[in-house]
């Protein structure tokens, strides 16, 4: 492959763990290059997490360079060519160059070759196979540069056979879409999903669950959404024939950019929102949905939070953490296309303290009633009157309205 030009080096390319890794590697300036998201998203001027190093060596030379470097390497797929080189706390994974020998829908068995554009033949997008040199030289060899500029998701090569390599790719297509896509669409790369769709059940509950939540992440994954509900992918992967609102799902996005901070993305809200848009209960696993321990606590507690929606911001805040009560009310908001309890809510955020209850296991002690699980029943009832009360109540006031209760069941005085 002959280089599309240069760029200037990005930071993350220059940084000292970086360049510490490439001083591992003799002659890494020939031998390896940076590929994929780094590149695509370098370009993009987003930030980079993940960097991806392909390299000529095989993955026995690459361990015993960073070994003897006297830095920790982790041999993650070294059948497939891939490992993991980690120097100053930073995860790199480096995997030597590759084609495809036979595929069976999800895995390959792989020959390792030095022949740039053969590795490039098996990556999934023209946008995914960008490589760039230590030296800051690009090589775009199916024109990703462009189809990244138009928002243009493309497969390289035959878009059947693709998918066919890899089921996955299916739901990766329509990510891709949500996250750089513009709303145009590659009619051959869309209507191999929409053939081979159904293959999705040959793939982990994991994988599925994990690709659709990070398409639901996009800014606007809306239109990205709709393509799959018409392809009868969303009718598929949840169980459903309900027509898909978009409406809905536009207006939470829009009060998220208004209402919900940078670093309060959650896809889960969306999720929900998606499963009462189709008549579904969020809390049952589908069959392509496998939740995690914290996230089915959290669509328990949002799912009880939209129950109890007729209490007061002051009650929700009390008993739940603000970020779920936002969550709520954005929801809530969206299905009644109301905004005027989440406006009211963001206001009395601004000024909102927890406020402290003042009564004390101590002080019921002090009224000569004995240690033990009554202590805390009696905390309870009154802390439950002191809510009911907005929370006005004082210590004093709590304490007169326990010697009143206390009345009724003079058993328990000693």
């Amino acid at each position: 492959m002959k280089p599309a030009g240069t760029i200037p080096l990005p930071g993350w390319l220059q940084s000292q763990t970086t360049q510490t890794l490439l001083s591992c590697i003799p002659n890494a300036h020939e031998k390896v290059r940076f590929v994929g998201g780094c590149i695509r998203d370098t370009l993009l001027g987003l930030s980079v997490k993940d960097i991806d190093i392909a390299t000529i060596y095989t993955p026995q030379e690459m361990l015993k360079f960073i070994k003897e470097k006297y830095f920790k390497v982790i041999p993650i797929g070294i059948e497939h060519g891939s490992i993991l080189a980690i120097i100053n706390s930073q995860t790199f994974e480096i995997t030597t160059l590759r084609k495809d020998v036979e595929t069976f829908g999800r895995y390959a068995k792989v020959a390792f070759t030095d022949d740039w554009l053969e590795d490039a033949k098996r990556r999934d997008f023209t946008i995914n196979a960008l490589y760039l040199s230590p030296q800051g030289e690009l090589y775009d060899p199916f024109e990703g540069q462009e189809d990244l500029k138009r928002g243009f998701i493309k497969f390289i090569g035959d878009p059947e056979l693709r998918v066919q390599e890899d089921y996955l790719r299916i739901l990766r297509f329509f990510r891709f879409l949500a996250h750089f896509g513009n709303e145009i669409i590659d009619h051959s790369s869309y209507e191999a999903c929409k053939k081979f769709f159904s293959s999705l059940k040959l793939l982990s509950i994991e994988r599925v669950h994990k690709e659709f939540l990070k398409l639901c992440s996009a800014t606007n994954p809306v239109f990205a959404i709709q393509k799959m509900h018409e392809a009868k992918i969303l009718d598929f992967l949840f169980s459903t024939n309900k027509t898909f609102n978009e409406a809905l799902l536009s207006r939470l996005i829009q009060l998220e950019k208004k209402y919900v901070p940078s670093n309060n993305e959650n896809p889960l809200r969306r999720f929900y929102l998606l499963c009462i848009s189709f008549s579904l209960s969020p809390l049952k696993e589908q069959d392509f949905f496998k939740f995690s321990k914290e996230e089915k606590n959290y669509l328990t507690t949002l799912d009880t939070l939209l129950g109890q929606r007729s209490l007061t911001d002051a009650i929700l805040l009390y008993h739940y953490p603000k970020h779920l009560v936002l969550d709520c009310r954005l929801i809530e908001a969206a299905l009644t296309n109301d905004n005027l309890k989440i406006e009211a809510f963001i206001a009395h955020l601004k000024t909102w303290q927890r406020p402290s209850f003042p009564l004390k296991g101590e002080d019921i002690l002090q009224l000569s009633i004995p240690a033990g699980p009554q202590i805390g029943k009696y905390l309870h009832e009154i802390e439950d009157w002191w809510i009911k009360k907005d929370f006005l109540p004082n210590h004093a006031d709590c304490l007169q309205e326990l010697i009143h209760r206390l009345k009724y069941h003079p058993s328990n005085i000693s």
